[in-house]
């Protein structure tokens, strides 16, 4: 099902950030598998706000600029919502070519 804009999102453009030296270093190796032409699960470990969401997403923003697809899992209920935005903010209100997953940690 494709959804128009949520009027929530109008005007909303997500924030730019420059990213730390960790940050590249997990993008670095985020595109090292890209070269290698195949399928690789990413994971980043870090507390909540430490910048792994915004990594994520300029992998899945150089993955859909390569004719790819990408998958989002989010853990928890109350971050879909929230990584629903991000995603539109990101790659607009259809986000094509990106599907978020939530699911329960219970």
């Amino acid at each position: 099902m494709i959804r128009a804009e949520d009027p929530f999102d109008a005007g909303y453009t997500p924030p730019a950030h420059e990213l730390n030296a960790e940050q590249e270093r997990a993008l670095k190796a985020i595109r090292a598998r890209f070269e290698l032409g195949e399928f690789g699960v990413q994971f980043l470990h870090g507390v909540t706000g430490s910048g792994k969401t915004e990594v994520y997403l300029r992998a899945v923003q150089e993955t859909l600029a390569r004719g790819k697809t990408a998958l989002v899992l989010v853990a928890g209920d109350c971050a879909d919502a929230w990584i629903g935005r991000q995603c539109r903010g990101w790659f607009g209100a259809r986000f094509e070519g990106v599907a978020v997953f939530a699911f329960g940690t219970e």
